[in-house]
C-alpha cells in the first residue's frame, strides 16, 4: 500500500478559478496550467507506479523545486501572499 500526494498547480476546472489565478499568477498561471483530464490522467499513472509526490506538467514541477529550495520562511510568505484574497 502507498499513499500518493497531487499538487498539480493552476488547474482551469470553472471560471472562477481562471480569473483568480490569473489576477495572482499572470502569465505563469497560464503557463503552468495543466487541463483537468490531463491532471487526472497523469495522476493515476504515477500513483500506480506508487510515486510520493506527483507535479503534474513540466513548469509546475520547475517552480515546485525551485520553491521547494527556498529557505521555509521565504516559501511561506510566497503561499501566504499567493492566497490572500484581494
Amino acid at each position: 500500500m502507498s499513499v500518493s500526494c497531487l499538487a498539480p498547480g493552476p488547474v482551469y476546472t470553472k471560471p472562477e478559478i481562471v480569473k483568480d489565478t490569473k489576477e495572482k499568477l499572470g502569465w505563469l498561471g497560464d503557463f503552468m496550467e495543466v487541463a483537468p483530464a490531463r491532471v487526472g490522467e497523469i495522476a493515476v499513472k504515477k500513483t500506480m507506479k506508487g510515486k510520493m509526490i506527483i507535479v503534474p506538467g513540466k513548469p509546475a514541477r520547475f517552480v515546485s523545486n525551485i520553491i521547494r529550495a527556498l529557505p521555509r520562511r521565504w516559501a511561506a510568505g510566497i503561499y501566504y501572499t499567493l492566497g490572500k484574497e484581494n
